[in-house]
């Protein structure tokens, strides 16, 4: 059975970086997206899809 190698490459530091940059985007969007939709019921479901949506690559990484 083959061992795994704990090491990172530039490029896993700089794909960590750059999913750091774009994760942190969830504390700056919520305020335009409610600006965006009619009611306060159309911004829970819209946060209820794109929290599905994240479970659903989750768990697809996950299995990978």
């Amino acid at each position: 059975m083959p061992e795994f190698v704990r090491r990172l490459t530039l490029f896993d530091l700089v794909l960590i970086g750059a999913g750091g940059a774009i994760g942190s985007g969830i504390f700056r969007t919520p305020s335009q997206v409610a600006a965006a939709v009619p009611s306060p019921a159309w911004m829970l479901a819209a946060w209820a899809l794109g929290g599905a949506v994240t479970l659903a690559g989750a768990l697809t990484f996950a299995e990978l």
